[in-house]
């Protein structure tokens, strides 16, 4: 079974029919998820903040009480990495 690519992890083309807000540096994102809400996702070297919509085509339930729970730790890039080599090798 071919392991998905960490970088491209939370972003699929099927995700193309939504319209996202995209941020080249984490800090930018994470300021706009907390004035406009949404939720915060990497993709490659860059960063989106979309709707629960887009979460829910990735097969998530954005209403689960773990999204604001895991907001608290993903206060950095770093962070985020850890996060996407997790998910990948579950």
């Amino acid at each position: 079974m071919d392991q998905p690519d960490k970088d491209t992890l939370w972003y699929q083309s099927n995700l193309d029919v939504f319209l996202n807000r995209w941020y080249s540096s984490y800090a930018d994102a994470r300021k706009a998820r907390e004035n406009h809400g949404g939720f915060l996702l990497p993709y490659k070297s860059h960063f989106f903040v979309c709707e629960a919509d887009v979460i829910r085509a990735l097969g998530l339930e954005p209403d689960d009480p773990d999204w604001e729970k895991t907001v608290g730790m993903l206060r950095n890039l770093r962070t985020w990495r850890c996060v996407s080599v997790c998910v990948r090798s579950e």
